[in-house]
């Protein structure tokens, strides 16, 4: 049970991998007449992207924004580290093949729009807003580029 705050407007999906989507569903099924935008990462969406059939069917319109860096960052770090010796190797745990996430979005029926440029998405998830069925904003990022560490040693 996720206890909000009457005002408050965001929340982290901490925890458990990849609920921030079915998590951002259950938010507007609570609040239908408010916006809800989830941010996910390519790996996280990868466990509920079914999801995406239930919240077209069901109506549930929500925005998703998907880093798609076809890895799962998370874990590169950590990987890195344990086979440092063999970097090509610690690739085949956390990498994904070339998905284009914004074609299975729109074979479930949500609108969805594919971004490669920074200046794109912003419009790209106003035009996402303004739909009236669930939506998907993948943008494309570089899979070299690492996320910093969560927690400083």
């Amino acid at each position: 049970m996720l206890r909000l705050k009457p005002t408050q407007r965001f929340y982290r999906a901490a925890g458990s991998l990849g609920w921030a989507f079915p998590a951002a569903m259950g938010a507007k099924c609570a609040q239908p007449d408010r916006s809800v935008i989830c941010f996910s990462g390519d790996g996280a969406l990868y466990y509920h992207i079914a999801e995406m059939e239930t919240a077209v069917r069901k109506g549930i319109k929500t925005v998703t924004v998907v880093n798609n860096n076809q890895v799962l960052a998370q874990s590169s770090r950590g990987l890195k580290a344990l086979y440092q010796d063999n970097w090509e190797e610690s690739k085949l745990h956390y990498s994904f093949m070339p998905v284009n996430l914004s074609q299975v979005a729109a074979e479930f029926g949500a609108f969805a729009l594919r971004v490669d440029n920074p200046a794109q998405i912003g419009p790209a998830i106003k035009q996402a807003l303004a739909q009236d069925k669930p939506a998907l904003v993948e943008v494309l990022t570089d899979k070299n580029i690492f996320p910093p560490p969560a927690f400083k040693a």
